[in-house]
């Protein structure tokens, strides 16, 4: 980050999102379907100042999203010696994929990579509130990609064709465990209203709702031919129906097991931060110089190198190969040793801490600095939206005052 990002991102109160004009346009679009106001029942879900980032940072870190999809499409990226031949070879493509980035004196530095990343339609929600704060904050300079939604209903319709369809899924399904339940339910009405405005019928639906019968996936008694996939069980192992649904190509779902497998499994945190690795598989120099630049080393943690790592632990997040949302990740110098024997008993990956820059807010009447990373939503290499993540503690976690998520404006 250049010395100007640094210091607006430092300094400046700017404030782009009024309490209380969340809340009341929520609830004048979602209706009785959520009585209840947003902002109350979850105070820390938008934070009210933007974050600034240079132009080159963005570049850079869009760059990357395009070496990634480069390099995940060669065959040699899973081991496979043929990727058509695999039985469950994917044909989608996966929606809404989340590139998560710490902002360091060194520019972008990558954290990790989600397949069911969640906040793209809040953040499209609530860039509908931004007010100008000051003659210096330039609001044509927000990073809000121009016909989101459209571009957001089309991704849909593009999975739809990739799975070999024609013509327009009947009846989509968001689906999550006790949806009504989840943080982000309030994501997922919107998510809803979006598609229904396009003219895709979309539903959201627990997974026990859904049942595979006669050739195909019915909720209440309608046939489901596309789910937008927002459960964390990644490989399906228990969703039954679903998983029969998908292996037997009689509902198309997205993102599915093979797009976790070859974007967000933590283990390819360690293969894209080996330069030997990517050219023995035919990684072009090009995107090896951009994924080197941006991706931090990371290892397994094993017996073997245990005791060295323990002994480094202060360098290094420790991560669950299979874990999301931040569950079960540790950073090394908050490392107790009864932490570490449980980590060493799991499947955990070490990776070389980027410490993320600092945001300062006004909040319960007090001034002080927020850690924030960036989020990149995008589909293939095309970005649908962005935005910051403002936060205290180890992770983000939107239980901080004068935090959650925060628009992105460009300098």
């Amino acid at each position: 980050m250049n010395k100007l990002v640094t210091g607006l991102n430092e300094t400046c109160l700017c404030v782009v999102l009024r309490p209380g004009e969340i809340g009341a346009s929520f609830l004048d679009m979602a209706g009785s379907l959520l009585p209840d106001d947003v902002e109350k029942t979850h105070p820390h879900l938008f934070a009210h100042t933007p974050v600034y980032v240079s132009e080159a940072d963005l570049k850079a870190m869009l760059s990357l999203v395009g070496a990634m999809e480069r390099i995940a499409a060669l065959p040699g990226w899973l081991g496979d010696a043929d990727v058509s031949k695999h039985p469950l070879a994917p044909k989608v493509h996966g929606v809404f994929m989340g590139y998560d980035f710490h902002m360091t004196g060194k520019g972008p530095r990558l954290i990790e990579i989600n397949t069911n990343a969640g906040g793209a339609f809040l953040n499209l929600f609530a860039s509908k509130q931004f007010r100008a704060c000051c003659d210096m904050l330039d609001m044509s300079k927000f990073v809000e990609p121009k016909n989101a939604e459209r571009k957001i209903a089309d991704m849909f319709l593009a999975e739809w064709a990739a799975s070999g369809r024609t013509g327009r899924p009947g009846l989509i399904a968001i689906v999550d465990h006790k949806p009504k339940e989840q943080f982000l339910y309030p994501e997922f009405l919107l998510a809803a209203k979006l598609l229904n405005d396009h003219g895709l019928a979309t539903v959201v639906a627990a997974p026990e709702e859904l049942a595979f019968e006669n050739g195909a996936l019915h909720f209440e008694g309608r046939q489901v031919d596309l789910i937008y996939n927002r459960l964390t069980d990644f490989a399906l192992s228990e969703h039954d129906d679903i998983r029969q649904a998908w292996v037997t190509g009689n509902a198309v779902l997205t993102p599915d097991p093979e797009a976790h497998r070859r974007f967000a499994d933590k283990r390819n945190l360690v293969k894209l931060s080996d330069p030997v690795f990517l050219r023995g598989i035919g990684v072009d120099e090009q995107d090896i110089a951009v994924v080197s630049n941006l991706v931090p080393k990371a290892m397994l943690v094993t017996s073997e190198n245990a005791d060295t790592l323990w002994t480094n632990r202060k360098r290094y997040y420790f991560k669950p190969v299979t874990g999301f949302g931040s569950k079960a990740v540790y950073r090394g110098e908050k490392l107790t040793r009864k932490t570490w024997d449980f980590i060493t008993a799991q499947d955990y990956v070490a990776q070389e801490l980027a410490s993320p820059s600092h945001r300062i807010v006004r909040a319960e009447g007090a001034t002080g600095l927020r850690k924030f990373d960036v989020r990149l939503y995008t589909y293939r290499d095309q970005l649908l939206a962005a935005a910051a993540r403002l936060y205290e503690g180890q992770t983000t976690n939107f239980r901080t005052p004068g935090g959650g998520f925060a628009p992105l404006t460009t300098l």
